[in-house]
């Protein structure tokens, strides 16, 4: 079964997706062109989430700029990033079927663990700018808080 579904995850900085799948068990792949997938598009998922739905034409499904593995799990599908239809950055695609046999498990359903990860890097990088003192992180199950400590 094919379930490309589309990531509600705009990337726009690929240092910090790099830092982000680093910090969970992810391998950014830069200039990869291929992410794995089940290979063939059936025509048997088409939900909200679907790709298709969203506007991804089902010929490019596999085939990416960059993509994303699962350290230490070959049998586990990948995250492709394609350039977004809407011109800016890049949309996040995979194959959710099965949990993407194994993407989930580390990515997080719905790779919102990934996501997460990816906005708590994106903050930890503009408090930087901004020359914070320093970096505070709080982690819960559901999300990533960081905040910049600046002197008075």
């Amino acid at each position: 079964m094919s379930h490309v579904a589309e990531v509600k995850m705009k990337v726009l900085d690929l240092d910090a997706l790099s830092a982000a799948c680093d910090a969970i068990g992810l391998q950014f792949k830069a200039g990869q062109r291929t992410y794995k997938w089940f290979g063939r598009w059936m025509n048997d998922y088409s939900g909200n989430r679907a790709a298709v739905t969203r506007g991804h034409d089902p010929k490019n499904f596999g085939k990416c700029d960059h993509a994303i593995e699962v350290r230490n799990n070959p049998s586990a599908y990948g995250i492709g990033l394609v350039p977004a239809l809407d011109g800016i950055g890049y949309d996040m695609l995979y194959d959710n079927w099965q949990q993407g046999h194994g993407l989930e498990e580390v990515a997080g359903s719905n790779l919102d663990r990934l996501n997460n990860e990816y906005q708590a890097q994106v903050g930890t990088r503009a408090l930087a700018r901004e020359n914070a003192l320093a970096v505070e992180r709080e982690e819960t199950a559901d999300y990533i808080v960081v905040r910049g400590l600046y002197a008075d």
